[in-house]
């Protein structure tokens, strides 16, 4: 089990490692096998930016490389919410914040150890 006990100044269940980490994600059903960069990402969820809106409780496959690690993390996730960000009159992209609803134990514990060893953060 993850420790709740980390130093942060935000109320968190995980802290967040802002960053950009490359993420394919497709939705339910539909192959979307698209390349995205996240805003930030911790072993509770990830915030994606994406060219497309998508609308809560969506489900998304995501394969996440972190870039340390050799081998991808696989996990399903659901949109909790999502936020316009308008880049000029002609694009706007999308934050959306996911959250892991299947996503196996180790695999959150590699996300947990990489966002703790880029923080410089250590457990208590």
């Amino acid at each position: 089990m993850l420790s709740n006990n980390y130093k942060d100044n935000e109320r968190r269940k995980y802290p967040r490692l802002n960053v950009v980490v490359v993420t394919c994600s497709s939705e339910e059903g539909v192959s979307l096998e698209k390349v995205c960069v996240t805003r930030n990402i911790s072993a509770g969820g990830i915030c994606l930016i994406l060219d497309k809106k998508r609308e809560v409780n969506t489900t998304l496959s995501l394969k996440i490389n972190l870039p340390d690690a050799s081998s991808p993390i696989m996990a399903k996730g659901r949109v909790v919410w999502s936020k316009s960000i308008i880049l000029n009159s002609n694009e706007i992209l999308y934050d959306l914040g996911i959250e892991f609803i299947d996503i196996e134990e180790d695999a959150r514990q590699r996300i947990f150890r990489y966002t703790l060893s880029h923080l410089d953060m250590k457990p208590i």
